[in-house]
C-alpha cells in the first residue's frame, strides 16, 4: 500500500469515527448515518490488517453501503438539498 493510500485510509477512520463521536456527544444519534460510519470505520480497519482487502471491491462496498444508509437517512428525514449535500 503505497504512503498516500495508507494516509487516504487512516484519514477516512480518523473522520468517520470524529463523526460518531460528535453525533454522541451532542445528542444528535442519527442511527443510519452512524451504520454508514460503521461501515467505513471496519473497512478501514479491514483494508488497513489484511493485504488482500486492498482490493478495489472493499472500498467500492464500503462507500455504496455508506451511500445507501445516508441516501436512505435523507430520505427518511426528507432533509432538503442543502441538509443533502451536509450529509454527503
Amino acid at each position: 500500500m503505497s504512503t498516500l493510500a495508507r494516509v487516504l485510509t487512516v484519514a477516512a477512520l480518523v473522520l468517520n469515527i470524529a463523526d460518531i463521536a460528535l453525533h454522541v456527544a451532542i445528542d444528535d444519534v442519527e442511527p443510519l448515518r452512524i451504520a454508514g460510519n460503521i461501515v467505513v470505520v471496519a473497512a478501514t480497519i479491514v483494508v488497513l490488517a489484511w493485504p488482500r482487502a486492498r482490493r478495489a471491491a472493499v472500498p467500492l462496498c464500503a462507500a455504496g453501503a455508506s451511500l445507501g444508509l445516508n441516501v436512505g437517512f435523507i430520505a427518511l428525514e426528507g432533509i432538503g438539498p442543502l441538509g443533502a449535500v451536509l450529509v454527503a
